[in-house]
């Protein structure tokens, strides 16, 4: 049985996030590991990470960010605007232009960074007088050592969504309808507790 006969019964869901374990050239397959091994609450997305051959749409380089981007389990790197969210009624919907993510009302835009320095690195500043109205966030441990990371607004802003990330894990949140805003002037930081290699990636909207 081939590699991609073996990937029909392992639950793999269009839009979901992991992490490439080698370079892997389009149409060529190679491993990566995703959140689908039985379920245990202590790891990210409640179930332990799993590793798995798949086909890669375009070339997808190692250690980076990768989205599962269609049926086939077929994977490609991530980028914020390719954000995936689970729909209520079952199943996930890719975010694109065809299917922009539900914002609760408002527009929202993609702000991104990896964090690899100790203490604070800025994810986004507001325009003068606006104020960050956060909707998603997806924050990815894709270094070598366990980190422990918040966010916050402003420096000296209370820590928010701490968690302490083993490598090749992360969460996200989905924040539509209850948006997380900051004060007037706020840039929004990611926090770690020593040298690492965090992605951040946010949706915002940036309001009076």
């Amino acid at each position: 049985m081939s590699d991609r006969q073996m990937n029909r019964y392992i639950p793999i869901k269009m839009g979901m996030l992991g992490m490439s374990l080698e370079n892997i050239t389009a149409g060529k397959q190679g491993w990566v590991k995703l959140p689908i091994g039985p379920r245990d609450l202590t790891m990210a997305g409640g179930r332990e990470w799993v590793k798995v051959k798949v086909t890669a749409m375009e070339d997808v380089r190692e250690n980076r960010d990768i989205i599962v981007g269609n049926d086939q389990g077929e994977i490609k790197e991530h980028t914020p605007v390719e954000l995936s969210y689970e729909k209520l009624e079952g199943g996930y919907q890719r975010v694109g232009e065809a299917h922009p993510l539900p914002t609760g009302g408002g527009y929202a835009e993609p702000a991104s960074v990896t964090a690899t320095a100790s203490d604070d690195t800025e994810v986004k500043k507001p325009a003068s007088g606006k104020k960050l109205s956060i909707k998603f966030i997806y924050v990815f441990n894709s270094g070598v050592a366990s980190r422990t990371v918040y966010l916050h607004f402003t420096t000296t802003g209370d820590a928010h969504f701490k968690a302490n990330l083993a490598p090749q894990t992360g969460y996200t949140l989905n924040l539509v309808g209850c948006n997380w805003h900051g004060e007037k002037n706020e840039p929004l930081y990611v926090n770690l507790d020593a040298v690492g290699t965090i992605n951040v990636s946010v949706l915002i909207h940036e309001v009076e």
